[in-house]
């Protein structure tokens, strides 16, 4: 159900974080990220007094080289909710660990070009028939998950939201309201849980479908349009 900048006024109170996605979301069009965004995202904690929390399929140590983005986190939620830190204490929570290896061990021996994080493994989504075949096969707890153009292969009861709610307990709101920031598939469970789901643009109809506002703007401005209109 959508609803208008107003009615989101009204749930504010509510609110304990925010969440938002990086690729595509809190990103320019090249994927650098958007400053615009991160501004906005400032702005907003200080004035709400809110916590808010970086979810990506992407792992930690990509955004361990972004000071600037380091330092507004309260928590990173990556590799798709398989690591969790925390920023402030230099805490960080790894799950799936004891599935990860045969993971790992599964998309090596299908010889295709993929990338392997701490936990789990992203692969382009060209190879999604033969990564369904070879799952189809293994007698492991492995799921999948797409994200645009990539798919994520990783172990059972891994999610973004799970990431998201292991965070927002450690952080001490397990209870709290969040609005989300999203653009792909993976986004799609945690804005099903939101409070408040804000899709932007450029994001995939599915996302939109379930966004109770839809910016105007794509990318990282769009996340910026949302937060300045609701926090002036």
């Amino acid at each position: 159900m959508r609803i208008n900048i107003d009615q989101v006024r009204e749930l504010l109170s509510k609110v304990k974080a925010i969440v938002a996605d990086y690729d595509r979301t809190t990103t320019n069009p090249d994927l650098t990220p958007s400053r615009k965004a991160f501004e906005a995202i400032y702005k907003a904690k200080e004035k709400m007094k809110v916590l808010f929390i970086l979810a990506s399929g992407r792992p930690l140590n990509f955004f361990m080289r972004y000071q600037e983005i380091i330092d507004i986190c309260d928590a990173i939620v990556a590799e798709n909710g398989a690591v969790v830190f925390l920023p402030k204490s230099n805490e960080k929570k790894m799950f799936g660990c004891e599935v990860a290896n045969a993971v790992k061990e599964l998309i090596k021996k299908l010889n295709v070009p993929a990338e392997f994080f701490e936990v789990i493994v992203s692969i382009s989504r060209d190879y999604d028939e033969v990564i369904a075949n070879a799952l189809k096969n293994a007698d492991l707890p492995i799921t999948i998950e797409y994200n645009v153009d990539s798919i994520m292969v990783m172990p059972m009861g891994i999610s973004k939201l799970n990431g998201v709610l292991e965070a927002l307990k450690a952080l001490g709101e397990a209870e709290g309201g969040f609005i989300a920031f999203g653009d792909g598939e993976n986004d799609v469970i945690i804005m099903r849980r939101a409070l408040i789901a804000v899709a932007v643009a450029n994001a995939l109809p599915q996302v939109k479908e379930v966004a109770h506002y839809v910016t105007s703007k794509p990318y990282g401005d769009g996340v910026a349009e949302f937060l300045e209109s609701i926090i002036r």
